[in-house]
């Protein structure tokens, strides 16, 4: 969640970029890290079967839509980050309380 509010601030502050260079960059440097440790824990493995492909495919089109998203509202909001993170914790609870 920390590592969450600081991204968020810095998006913040770099609102006069084109949101699809933040995307890219972001995806880049999420993909780059979550390759580095699945290969060091030993877990890096292709999904298995047609369900596991639709269910990587779908996690990519929802976290770029998400990140989209997201810079785009923060560009252009005026209310600031704090405000966004106040209905995170929202979302948290009702996701995991319902699955």
């Amino acid at each position: 969640m920390l590592t969450a509010s600081i991204a968020i601030i810095i998006l913040r502050s770099l609102r006069f970029i084109h949101f699809s260079l933040l995307t890219l960059s972001y995806g880049i440097l999420g993909s780059f890290q979550t390759i580095s440790l699945a290969a060091s824990y030993g877990v890096l493995d292709y999904p298995h079967g047609l369900e596991e492909w639709f269910l990587a495919g779908g996690l990519v089109v929802f976290t770029f839509l998400a990140q989209a998203l997201l810079i785009l509202a923060l560009k252009l909001e005026l209310a600031g980050p704090v405000s966004a993170m106040e209905v995170f914790p929202f979302y948290n609870h009702a996701l995991t309380t319902t699955f």
